[in-house]
């Protein structure tokens, strides 16, 4: 086979392949086309698989995490109703309390009252004793003094009185000849002047 002959078959089979590559090129662009007109419904399909799937494993996620969270936050519930019961039970406790001192006050004050009127009261009783124990003694040393007011007026005047010593005692002026009296510490002498 000489060269013009190989051109000739190598043209042909170039021509062949051409043509095969020309129906291959329209087979898919025909595929293209038809893939072009199912893509939307499958996008559309996959996307809804895909958030059915993400929906399913979030339900589960989101079960899981509730189930975790309530697990961990019951306990933690637990015990702080404990806690406000125990203040419920405290409060109650610091209301009877507050109540009892109320009432122990109450009577401490009254007592504490009464007690400071008894003794006020007997503070005036005793003041008032002592007064008028004074004027008792005031009125019988009136009386006497009376009596020897009287006396004395009965003499007129004619006893002389007058201060004797160093502290300025009153004294008076008697007549030493007799004395009266049956021992030394008590002897009476008649008055100078006197009839």
């Amino acid at each position: 086979m000489d060269k013009q002959d190989m051109l000739g078959v190598l043209l042909s089979m170039t021509e062949q392949q051409q043509k095969a590559i020309a129906e291959a090129v329209e087979e898919l662009k025909k595929q293209t086309a038809s893939l072009n007109g199912v893509a939307p419904d499958l996008q559309k399909s996959v996307q809804t698989a895909i958030v059915t799937a993400l929906a399913r494993s979030m339900g589960d996620v989101a079960q899981g995490a509730q189930a975790a969270v309530k697990a961990s936050v019951d306990p933690v519930l637990q015990s702080l109703s404990g806690v406000v019961e125990a203040a419920n039970q405290a409060e109650a406790k610091l209301n009877r309390a507050v109540a009892a001192f109320g009432k122990r006050w109450l009577m401490l004050a009254s007592v504490s009252a009464a007690s400071a009127f008894f003794a006020l009261l007997m503070t005036v009783y005793a003041a008032v004793w002592w007064e008028r124990s004074e004027l008792e003694s005031l009125k019988a040393e009136r009386v006497t003094l009376q009596e020897n007011i009287a006396s004395l007026d009965k003499l007129k005047g004619h006893i002389k009185l007058s201060t004797c010593g160093e502290n300025k005692r009153p004294c008076v002026e008697v007549e030493t000849k007799s004395a009266y009296g049956a021992d030394e510490d008590h002897r009476f002498y008649i008055l100078k002047g006197v009839k």
